[in-house]
């Protein structure tokens, strides 16, 4: 049975009473961040609107709180609680819920330690928890002796083990095989004729592509790879948080290399102007494939002004743009068609934020990783799952084996607390992670490769000859190395042969070809630029290579030794 201060009335007329008597005082104001748009809303209805769209999602149904058995007073305490932080962009529903479903008797001490012993979920306990903090940040001299009252009660989640093969850090042979064929999908998406090439020849579900997504898409992994973001600050990124130094008042990049100053993740909300963490540098070749992304945006946003009614400079364009999320929202590119004058356009530009939704920016990272169809030397395609998480994970626990301070680790994931660098992306010791990526590039390496999916499908290319009019892969001292399974796919790869052939599901090798003679030739490369100086990711690249010729040597020889058998047995 719900208290009542008054037995007289009911609390639908006990908030009608307060809506009067606060009067404007109960407004507040909640904001759409993907359009900009405003709605003011009262803390006393039955309902909320945060966004612009008319779905449940889009609205909060504060009127829930009715159904509780908190007094009146302190039903009234909850709304102006959980109107504060929905005017700051918190999302509050899991909060709402457990203060009813727990439920919560009252919002003192007592209410508090029976609502976090009891039997609801720990989904439940650990939002209870939030609304604690909540309240003893919004009145401190009432609830921050109760919040710290509460903290014995724990509800942590387990850590997950880093090196998990299906949800922990990806292998170093993961994460370079991802980013070499995220270098090779750049050689199609930013040429606008390969690309219109690539998919005329898709097939089935073309119609459903378009150029702009797929531009998002290799922007969106190039940027969680280069940085480790998650999808959240990537679709906040703007086309200004890009400079050509180390100065965050310069105008962004693209004479060489520059710096890109990344928004702190680590905020409650989810608002498009945050706290700026420390710059990352941009190096030469990426900012030469944002200069070619840059073009097209800009290309196509002069032209949708160009068709509206009014007229801008390419300088005004430029300087507008800065102000432009990196990931497009296509919808942009509609909106000079609503304006008659310039001035009312850029006003509009201006104070919308034009992000793409939450969904879509972590779908730039899943789609990406579907198309691009990465290898794993652990586990079966069918099992192995990258995502931006992933990432990130493979980030921290990589530097962490490498000896580097939690206190950088937390630097290079934009994340202002160490605590939360430790709590989620150290999970072992540094020397037991060590150890783990060690034995990836020595003889168990080869053990591991065997279960792969990689594995597999060269088991099955191997060839013992080459017949008449197929495509033979040579080479003047090593002699024919294997040949092609599709002569015009080979004829059109762009790639440096024989090297890259290597990994390329179109090359059968021979299982007599002189596969030790490249292994020799790349392994000299590899020491000339490690005694130059290269480290990272390209020197990764040359090791996954490597590690490709290994596996194909290493089945090439099973494939001899048990021909040699056959031989014998036929002697």
């Amino acid at each position: 049975m719900m208290q009542e201060n008054n037995h007289s009335i009911t609390i639908r007329e006990f908030l009608e009473q307060s809506k009067v008597k606060k009067g404007d005082e109960s407004i507040f104001t909640t904001i759409d961040k993907n359009t900009g748009h405003c709605f003011e809303n009262n803390i006393y209805d039955d309902r909320w609107k945060v966004s612009s769209g008319d779905k449940s999602t889009d609205y909060v149904e504060i009127s829930i709180l009715n159904q509780t058995i908190l007094s009146f007073n302190e039903q009234e305490i909850v709304r102006v609680l959980l109107s504060s932080l929905v005017s700051k962009g918190r999302h509050v529903m899991n909060m709402l819920y457990a203060i009813v479903k727990t439920p919560l008797k009252s919002i003192d001490l007592d209410g508090g330690i029976l609502a976090l012993s009891g039997d609801s979920s720990k989904t439940q306990k650990i939002a209870i928890k939030s609304f604690f903090s909540a309240l003893a940040i919004h009145y401190p001299g009432k609830y921050k002796e109760i919040k710290v009252a509460l903290e014995v009660y724990s509800f942590t989640n387990t850590k997950s083990n880093a090196w998990d093969i299906r949800t922990g850090a990806l292998s170093k042979y993961e994460m370079t095989d991802l980013a070499t064929k995220l270098n090779e999908w750049a050689l199609i998406v930013l040429d606008k004729n390969r690309f219109e090439e690539w998919h005329n020849n898709f097939g089935k579900g073309a119609g459903t592509i378009t150029y702009i997504n797929k531009l998002n898409q290799f922007i969106g992994m190039r940027v969680a790879i280069n940085f480790h973001l998650r999808p959240e600050q990537i679709r906040i990124i703007n086309w200004g948080h890009f400079k050509n130094s180390f100065s965050d008042s310069d105008p962004f990049l693209f004479d060489g290399e520059g710096c890109f100053y990344p928004r702190y993740i680590k905020q409650r909300d989810d608002e498009p102007t945050r706290a700026i963490a420390d710059p990352f540098p941009v190096y030469f070749e990426f900012a030469q494939e944002l200069k070619t992304f840059f073009d097209m945006y800009f290309g196509w946003f002069k032209m949708s002004i160009q068709q509206s009614s009014f007229n801008m400079s390419d300088e005004e364009i430029t300087e507008l743009m800065s102000e432009l999320p990196l990931i497009i929202n296509e919808k942009l590119f509609d909106e000079a068609q609503n304006h008659s004058t310039k001035d009312s356009f850029i006003e509009d530009i201006k104070n919308t934020a034009w992000l793409v939704g939450k969904a879509y920016a972590k779908n730039l990272i899943n789609s990406t990783v579907t198309l691009l169809k990465p290898e794993s030397d652990r586990i079966p395609m069918s099992e192995y799952k990258p995502n931006s998480r992933r990432l990130r994970h493979y980030t921290g626990t990589v530097q962490s084996s490498a000896g580097i301070p939690a206190e950088q680790i937390a630097i290079s994931l934009t994340h202002s607390s160490v605590d939360a660098v430790k709590k989620s992306y150290i999970d072992i010791p540094a020397d037991a992670q060590a150890l783990m990526d060690k034995n990836r590039t020595d003889s168990a390496f080869l053990v591991a490769a065997a279960s792969g999916e990689f594995a597999e499908q060269l088991k099955n290319r191997i060839s013992n000859s080459i017949e008449e009019n197929q495509a033979v892969i040579e080479d003047l001292e090593a002699g024919n190395l294997g040949k092609s399974a599709s002569l015009p796919m080979c004829k059109g790869c762009s790639k440096t042969k024989p090297i890259s052939c290597y990994g390329c599901h179109n090359f059968h090798p021979l299982a007599t070809g002189n596969h030790r003679y490249y292994l020799g030739i790349l392994k000299d490369e590899y020491d000339a630029k490690k005694q130059a100086g290269y480290t990272g990711l390209q020197m990764a690249m040359y090791e996954h290579q490597m590690n490709k010729i290994k596996i194909t040597i290493y089945f090439c020889d099973l494939v001899l030794k048990t021909l040699e058998n056959k031989d014998v047995e036929a002697e």
